[in-house]
């Protein structure tokens, strides 16, 4: 059997965030770039929250729901993530897992959007080689407004805010996302304002780490055809919810204003080093969680 040289493995790709950060702009950019979805009649299709689609492919979503369901706790649960580490030793599970990434092993690279993603990094750890990680970095305050538009009917925008819940939502993904982060050499941070704003250079910058990371020569016309292709997903219009910067937002904890600061830092020096202790979640958060997840399902939102 022929061995795979580093420039001929197809790569897998995991873009994360949480919930309204970017996501889904990034993976239609990496799409453009090259790196196969899986079959685009299994992605998730767009709607008015999202209008150019959310890239979350079916069978990766069905797999990971049953990763939760086997895991017998809350994914806020303390526990939750050996849990998962736990599970990545089933046999079924992994041959289940296995196969599934076979399908998806097209061309240079594959990719997987999906925001619990972010928090089911344990299991994924020890069935990936060698992933990439492409990360988003959007003002949570943006973002939170965005997910109370996004997951609340329209009876209840307005009367009910989430600015709390979502801040706290978004401070545990981003902290599990840096600890699977900090374990990977293959990692780029793309600052959502400046995508918008400037989609040329962040899509170059996208364009030649991803390049880079698969074994790819850039330079020629097939090549600026790739990276027209990627600036043409930006579309300006749909940056709709601009907000107050989040160092002015009250609602938000010095902790968490801390971590955004981080995150910016990380654009520009992915190995600034990342101390956990320093962005401390608040000692009732995790009940806190559990209750509002209890309460939009007997409200049937979720």
């Amino acid at each position: 059997m022929e061995t795979q040289t580093a420039a001929t493995v197809s790569r897998p790709i995991f873009v994360l965030g949480v919930d309204r950060s970017g996501t889904s702009l990034l993976s239609e950019i990496t799409y453009k770039w090259g790196a196969y979805p899986g079959d685009l009649e299994l992605l998730a299709k767009g709607n008015e929250g999202n209008p150019q689609g959310y890239w979350e492919y079916e069978p990766m979503e069905e797999l990971v729901n049953k990763l939760f369901d086997r895991a017998k706790v809350s994914h806020w649960d303390p526990g939750f993530g050996e849990k998962l580490r736990e599970l990545a030793s089933d046999p079924d599970l992994r041959r289940e897992t296995a196969d599934l990434i076979a399908t998806m092993e097209r061309g240079p690279a594959w990719f997987w959007k999906e925001p619990y993603l972010s928090i089911s990094m344990p299991f994924w750890e020890q069935v990936l080689a060698d992933p990439i990680y492409v990360i988003p970095v959007r003002s949570p305050y943006e973002s939170a407004m965005s997910y109370e538009k996004f997951i609340l009917p329209p009876n209840l925008r307005g009367g009910v805010r989430l600015l709390s819940l979502f801040f706290l939502r978004w401070q545990y993904f981003m902290l599990c996302i840096l600890e699977a982060s900090e374990k990977n050499r293959s990692v780029i941070y793309i600052p959502y304002d400046k995508l918008l704003r400037a989609p040329n250079e962040q899509c170059e910058r996208l364009c030649a780490f991803l390049d880079a990371e698969c074994g790819i020569a850039g330079g020629d016309n097939t090549d600026r055809d790739k990276l027209r292709r990627m600036i043409e997903c930006v579309n300006p219009q749909l940056y709709r919810n601009r907000a107050t910067a989040f160092s002015d937002v009250t609602q938000a904890t010095p902790e968490q204003k801390a971590l955004y600061d981080y995150l910016l830092r990380k654009v520009d020096d992915p190995a600034e080093p990342y101390d956990a202790a320093r962005y401390p979640m608040n000692g009732w958060w995790r009940e806190y969680m559990e209750n509002f997840d209890l309460m939009l399902g007997l409200l049937n939102i979720v």
